[in-house]
């Protein structure tokens, strides 16, 4: 992470907010499976248990599969 820090000129990122941001934003935005979203962030709980942890919940997803 400190390299993207330097990269981008900014400061303060860790990889746990790298982290919460992808699983964030591919499940929330990209809609993708809470599944595929703890495979991509390397989680073997198979109840998500951590993976849920690292996503803000939005109940559009549930809303629109209804």
């Amino acid at each position: 992470m400190e390299m993207v820090n330097k990269n981008t000129e900014l400061s303060g990122i860790t990889y746990y907010w790298a982290q919460h941001s992808f699983g964030n934003l591919a499940r929330n935005k990209c809609r993708m499976n809470k599944d595929d979203v703890a495979l991509a962030l390397n989680h073997v709980d198979q109840r998500n248990k951590v993976t849920n942890i690292y996503i803000e919940k939005d109940w559009s997803i549930v809303d629109e599969s209804l």
